[in-house]
């Protein structure tokens, strides 16, 4: 049952990365519904029964969107999604490639001018049901990613730590760079950076000479 105190979780995109799959990421979700739907099938048998034999726990999946909200609150973005907390953690569960979380909000702070993107239920192992998402790494060690406040230095995750109030994830700068020296190495917060596609080693000459100015 719905309930104002919900939880809902923002995230935004801009129109490059919408057009570089963003939403069909989202959507994405629904394969790996369905195959978690499969696997708690050959597991549990007719998952209403389990439910109500107490194996299992009915959740609900939901994802709103808007276009440019009046006021840009959220910044200057081409598309805003709210997740509950179900959508987001099957998304990090899943290895979905997100944008950052801008904000958490509840069900009552939803803009009346969003539109129903996914609504989905599905069936959780007793126990696992309500982990928050904040418990779940939004990275994973070995992704490539950007820090948003610092373009100039791509590189991997190394190492991903829980210090008590979220994860921490050790940042290493990709070796081929140079804008950097010695390498760049910190340690950052998820919303700090964002995934990024590994460029060719062209891509990285080019960087690198337009970073010393030669061309």
């Amino acid at each position: 049952m719905p309930k104002p105190d919900d939880v809902f979780y923002v995230i935004g995109f801009t129109n490059e990365q919408i057009l570089e799959g963003g939403i069909h990421r989202i959507l994405s979700l629904d394969t790996h519904v369905m195959n978690s739907l499969n696997a708690m099938l050959q597991k549990f048998g007719a998952l209403q029964a389990a439910a109500a034999n107490g194996f299992v726990v009915e959740e609900i999946i939901e994802i709103y969107t808007a276009m440019r909200l009046p006021g840009n609150p959220y910044g200057d973005l081409f598309e805003i999604v709210f997740l509950n907390d179900v959508a987001l953690r099957m998304c990090r569960l899943n290895n979905i490639r997100l944008t950052p979380v801008l904000k958490k909000i509840t069900r009552s702070e939803l803009p009346p001018s969003v539109a129903r993107l996914m609504t989905k239920k599905i069936y959780t192992p007793k126990g696992e049901e309500g982990v928050p998402p904040e418990r779940i790494p939004a990275f994973q060690v070995g992704d490539y990613v950007r820090p948003l406040a610092k373009k100039d230095a791509m590189g991997t995750i190394v190492d991903v730590k829980w210090d008590g109030e979220r994860y921490i994830y050790h940042f290493k700068q990709d070796p081929r760079f140079t804008t950097h020296n010695p390498p760049r190495e910190e340690h950052w917060r998820d919303d700090e950076f964002e995934s990024w596609d590994r460029p060719t080693d062209a891509a990285v000459e080019f960087i690198n000479r337009m970073a010393t100015g030669k061309r």
